[in-house]
């Protein structure tokens, strides 16, 4: 089947490619979630979750959105890194001590808010799950 897409360019569309779902060897098993294969493009998606020791830290863009404890999976509407913007991070520096950084944090950094909230360094940065994406509070 072909059709027309983006800037008038054919696209042939294969029934094949709409279930195609990455086998584990394609698919990186982060915990309980799953991402896909590594995109080599400009970053499109703006969810992801930041995931520390004790807690995820769900992002839309630069703000966080929804906070969830991970030993017990609750969520924490009270937590102060809520609707607040992600100023940057702390790179832990090899002399001792971290220097700031206005980038989005690695594996590595800890998270710095702009309402001053520092957290523990992230052991990993995944995309979730479309279903929890789906339970944020709008």
């Amino acid at each position: 089947m072909n059709r027309k897409g983006w800037q008038g360019k054919t696209i042939r569309s294969h029934a094949w490619t709409k279930n195609w779902t990455p086998t584990p060897s394609q698919a990186k098993d982060v915990g309980s979630m799953t991402t896909q294969i590594d995109y080599l493009g400009p970053e499109r998606r703006i969810h992801k979750i930041l995931v520390t020791r004790n807690t995820e830290y769900h992002m839309r863009a630069e703000h966080c959105i929804a906070v969830r404890n991970i030993q017990s999976g609750a969520w924490q509407h009270h937590h102060k890194a809520l609707g607040t913007t992600l100023r940057g991070c702390l790179v832990a520096k090899t002399s001792g001590g971290y220097v700031f950084c206005a980038t989005f944090p690695k594996p590595g950094h800890r998270i710095y808010f702009a309402n001053d909230v520092c957290t523990s360094p992230v052991h990993t940065i995944c995309r979730p799950e479309r279903y929890i994406v789906e339970c944020y509070k709008n």
